[in-house]
């Protein structure tokens, strides 16, 4: 997540850079490019999220789920980090589509643009389903 962290920012950079350009035939080609590219960063966050319970479900393909072998004095603790988990993965998805966001009003997003949002809403649907099974090991 640190390593996106970084890449959000390079890529938003150069995405001000190609904003603040002085005008030419590749301008809105390169705003465009740092569009997207500043989207997938977020649709990262929500794939490693996914990735990350997914772990907790199924370590190394076991059958048993490591959340339900897992000492009840530890369950704060990865409850905690699931919450953590709920939060990157919204703020990630708002950022997605604030990005993907066609600059005027009722224009049609590209669709480079739909395909990063498609993907993101499937990952985040995929979260959600987790999280469902994730709780059940709860005694909260």
């Amino acid at each position: 997540m640190l390593r996106l962290s970084q890449d959000d920012v390079h890529r938003y950079c150069s995405l001000l850079s190609a904003i603040y350009e002085r005008p030419g035939d590749d301008k809105q080609h390169k705003k465009h490019h740092w569009t997207v590219k500043c989207a997938e960063t977020p649709m990262l966050v929500v794939r490693y999220a996914v990735a990350v319970l997914q772990s907790a479900l199924n370590p190394d393909n076991s059958d048993a789920p490591l959340v339900g072998i897992l000492a009840h004095s530890v369950e704060g603790d990865w409850l905690a980090g699931a919450e953590l988990l709920r939060a990157a993965v919204e703020t990630s998805v708002k950022n997605a589509r604030i990005n993907l966001a066609p600059a005027k009003p009722g224009a049609e997003m590209d669709s480079a643009s739909a395909a990063i949002l498609g993907e993101v809403d499937m990952l985040q649907t995929e979260f959600d389903s987790v999280i469902t099974v994730l709780s059940t090991y709860s005694h909260v």
